[in-house]
């Protein structure tokens, strides 16, 4: 249903999934040989969900000890392309925790 609306047309169920790696590993050896002339392309592969990081870390010393507020940040955005490299830089002197999580969980489909 969502193949058929995004690009407008009905898939075909004409090839079973072994035809489908078949038909892949034939296309990679004909990019890889010598021998054939294969027009180039290139498959971009994005992920579907945001990725946020949170973290948690007590305040630097000389605040008496309390804790700091709950953060977090959109690390992966929608649609990001994989693979994908991510720097963050925290500048904190104690302890830090992290978690890693979808942002929004509502993307998800539960069983």
């Amino acid at each position: 249903k969502i193949l058929t609306e995004f690009f407008g047309k009905e898939p075909r169920r004409t090839m079973n999934a072994s035809e489908c790696v078949a038909k892949g590993c034939a296309l990679q050896c004909a990019i890889l040989s010598p021998t054939f002339k294969v027009k180039e392309f290139q498959v971009n592969e994005s992920f579907p969900f945001a990725i946020s990081m949170s973290w948690k870390g007590l305040a630097p010393e000389g605040e008496n000890g309390a804790a700091e507020g709950h953060q977090s940040i959109i690390v992966v955005p929608k649609g990001s392309l994989i693979p994908c490299l991510k720097a963050v830089t925290i500048l904190r002197s104690g302890t830090l925790t992290f978690d890693l999580q979808y942002a929004d969980v509502s993307d998800l489909q539960g069983p």
